[in-house]
């Protein structure tokens, strides 16, 4: 999937890593606040080979809209 297109991500950008959940969750997001841009993971097609990485992380405004940024759709299948 990396390198398709961006991810569109559910939390909202932060450019300081140190005020983000350390255990995985996402940062709370609803209401988005005024302002704030979503999280874009991964590359897409244009960027280069060194660039498309899960780590690589940027952020748009939520109305934002680009042949470049897609989401992947996921459910759980299995409870325990």
């Amino acid at each position: 999937m990396i390198g398709n297109v961006w991810e569109w991500c559910e939390d909202v950008y932060e450019s300081d890593c140190s005020k983000l959940p350390d255990d995985g969750r996402v940062k709370p997001s609803l209401p988005i606040p005024k302002g704030a841009r979503r999280v874009n993971r991964g590359g897409s097609g244009l960027n280069s080979p060194e660039s498309l990485r899960p780590i690589d992380r940027d952020g748009d405004q939520p109305r934002f809209r680009s042949y470049r940024l897609g989401f992947r759709p996921a459910r759980t299948l299995f409870t325990r």
